[in-house]
């Protein structure tokens, strides 16, 4: 993340790794999440955080740009909903004019193998 367009917080709370299948998914969730705030957000710092609690993975993206995100804009946040429920999560995204976009996924991870 030294390379970096924008300044990125990076806050993981997480005991082991994770199931291979969810780590791919983050890994691509949270690049899709930072090429919109570069590309879109006109923001000053994006925060990630992951946590493992009670056989749940949550993570957030958020970000204090222009806000305004809009699912039918593009295939981006459609790609990342779709890999959310292939694992059985979801996937919430708040984004109100001029106050920053936020993403929360929260991804079960009792039934899948490590």
């Amino acid at each position: 993340m030294a390379r970096s367009p924008v300044p990125v917080e990076l806050h993981v709370d997480a005991d082991d790794r994770l199931p291979e299948q969810v780590e791919v998914s983050l890994y691509y969730i949270v690049s899709e999440a930072l090429t919109n705030v570069f590309k879109h957000a006109h923001a000053s710092v994006v925060h990630i955080d992951l946590t493992e609690e009670d056989a749940e993975i949550r993570l957030s993206v958020r970000d204090d740009g222009v806000g305004g995100a809009d699912r039918s804009g593009g295939s981006g946040l459609t790609g990342m909903t779709d890999r959310v429920e292939a694992l059985g999560g979801t996937m919430r995204v708040t984004s109100p004019t001029g106050q920053g976009t936020s993403l929360v996924v929260t991804i079960p991870t009792r039934d899948l193998a490590r």
